[in-house]
């Protein structure tokens, strides 16, 4: 394969990091459709992948979603926009909500009270 792009210093990865951060966790975007795309997701993972190279366990700390709850309210907020929500499975919830945490990684017990928040959302439209 192709590189079609490359990153020589930490300091634009960290920056690229801090882009795809504010894309996906903006209270209020532009162009709402990044949060829960399933390419930013991929690459927010790679970022902080090759950030966690150069200090695992920092970066292992930080990808832990329950150390970031103050994020929560967009993730719920792009829960409560997604119309076919109520038509999905549990798995396919639990999937789209471990989607617009990346590059966090929740527990179980997170991501099942994301989705049990989302169906309560969705109960009161």
């Amino acid at each position: 394969m192709n590189v079609l792009f490359e990153v020589n210093d930490s300091s634009e990865l960290l920056a690229l990091h801090r882009a795809l951060m504010e894309a996906r966790f903006h209270p209020d975007p532009e162009q709402p459709e990044l949060a829960g795309s399933p390419f930013i997701a991929a690459m927010s993972h790679r970022v902080v992948d090759a950030l966690a190279s150069e200090d695992r366990p920092k970066w292992d700390a930080w990808r832990k979603a329950e150390s970031h709850r103050h994020r929560f309210p967009v993730v719920l907020s792009r829960i409560a926009e997604a119309n076919a929500w109520p038509g999905w499975t549990d798995t396919q919830k639990h999937d789209f909500v471990e989607l617009l945490l990346a590059p966090f990684r929740a527990e179980p017990t997170t991501i099942a009270e994301l989705v049990e928040e989302g169906d309560r959302l969705h109960r009161e439209k």
